[in-house]
């Protein structure tokens, strides 16, 4: 391969990089090895540009081509991006919906019985009218009447008149808990992989002369 021009990247589907050729790996090298590399490199990829510098490091990664293309952002020499696995966030999942649950608390029912007394008031004195309507119950009295509108009336015995007791149902929430909404979990949290179908090979960059690239 001696063919190549200084700073020329290949790649090569051997185990060993050819004479002349160096892995692109991110090695450091010394300028006053390497000289003529080091005037096409410089320090875009690395090194203190005093008495090294590096090589560009593709292990692992692909290459892009730098500048920006048509609806795509700019790339500048030697910059590097991407990510093997992606987890997303809440900005890059499509709108959808959870199972909810409202729990309102213990509903549970109360019976109780209510005792309701009841009083009917009558007139002691004998009867003088002959309807009920507008009179209070009075003594008998077979010719006048049995009813009476005086006033000056009193009470039967508590025994005489009776309701029997109501029951009373009330349902009723336990407020002892505080109502809630409980949302369905989904997803693993877990990093999608991000990676498109490749093969291994190695990248070499040409490090030494016989050919120097003239700039155009």
């Amino acid at each position: 391969m001696d063919d190549g021009y200084v700073g020329e990247i290949r790649c090569f589907a051997g185990d060993f990089a050819p004479e002349g050729w160096l892995y692109c790996n991110g090695k450091e090298l010394l300028i006053r090895d390497f000289p003529a590399l080091y005037s096409i490199l410089g320090t875009t990829y690395g090194g203190d540009g005093i008495n090294a510098f590096k090589l560009p490091d593709l292990s692992g990664r692909m290459i892009m081509s730098a500048g920006t293309g048509d609806k795509l952002s700019n790339r500048q020499l030697g910059e590097l991006g991407g990510e093997e696995s992606v987890l997303l966030d809440i900005s890059q999942i499509p709108e959808h919906a959870h199972d909810a649950t409202f729990y309102i608390g213990t509903v549970y029912t109360v019976e109780r019985q209510v005792a309701i007394n009841s009083l009917m008031e009558v007139n002691n004195a004998s009867g003088n009218e002959s309807g009920p309507s507008g009179n209070y119950l009075a003594a008998d009295n077979s010719f006048s009447g049995n009813y009476s509108p005086n006033t000056d009336r009193t009470a039967l015995n508590e025994n005489a008149i009776s309701i029997d007791s109501i029951d009373l149902q009330v349902d009723a929430i336990d407020i002892n808990k505080q109502p809630k909404v409980v949302l369905g979990l989904t997803g693993n949290d877990e990093a999608h992989d991000n990676m498109v179908p490749f093969i291994a090979l190695n990248w070499i960059i040409c490090v030494e002369p016989p050919y120097y690239p003239a700039r155009s």
